[in-house]
């Protein structure tokens, strides 16, 4: 997978302005032409200048490889940029962000560079733990170079085959009987 670390090593060549120069920091393009968008991989010279001509370049996808996402989105979302371009089916999708029309790509996409963290919560009463997470998970929180994604596993403890289930409120109260569940063992606790 090909998936710029920054957005800002990511040029358009659109249109030529400074003619076959590109940024220091370009380390990629993305080209419109006649038949679609290609992606590039570039190497500027050495040198002081802020735009320098072009050592060496090579195609990484060519028009028919490339999808242009039709939506801004945020760039800093590693984990939603994945799976957005997994369900394109195209080889590379370029992608656009919100307010600064910065550009970046994922070529390859695979969720094998994901790291999966398994949440476990239960229910009735709401699976908080799974909320939060899931709620947090919206803001981006962990798609930056985490790159992580959450598997949920809720319990429906309505469906164990247990005399009591865990009271509402605080679980230490005097005379309650709470249940908890260790390694998939339920175990009982009388309050004091």
């Amino acid at each position: 997978m090909i998936f710029p670390e920054e957005c800002k090593t990511v040029g358009s060549a659109d249109e030529k302005p400074a003619g076959e120069r590109v940024y220091f920091l370009s380390r990629y393009l993305v080209r419109r032409t006649d038949t679609g968008h290609e992606v590039w991989a570039v190497e500027p010279e050495a040198g002081t200048t802020m735009l320098r001509a072009i050592k060496s370049s090579r195609l990484l996808a060519g028009a028919a490889d490339v999808c242009m996402y039709p939506e801004k989105v945020n760039l800093h979302n590693r984990t939603d940029l994945i799976r957005r371009a997994l369900a394109t089916g195209k080889r590379c999708t370029v992608f656009t962000g919100g307010l600064d029309e910065h550009r970046t790509f994922v070529c390859d996409p695979s969720e094998e560079e994901l790291f999966t963290i398994h949440v476990y919560d239960a229910e009735p009463p709401r699976p908080n733990l799974a909320h939060n997470i899931r709620d947090l998970e919206q803001t981006g929180l962990f798609g930056g170079e985490c790159t992580v994604q959450f598997c949920y596993h809720i319990a429906d403890i309505r469906k164990t085959d247990a005399e009591a289930y865990p009271p509402a409120g605080r679980q230490d109260s005097p005379g309650r009987l709470t249940m908890t569940v260790c390694g998939g063992v339920m175990k009982r606790s009388q309050g004091a």
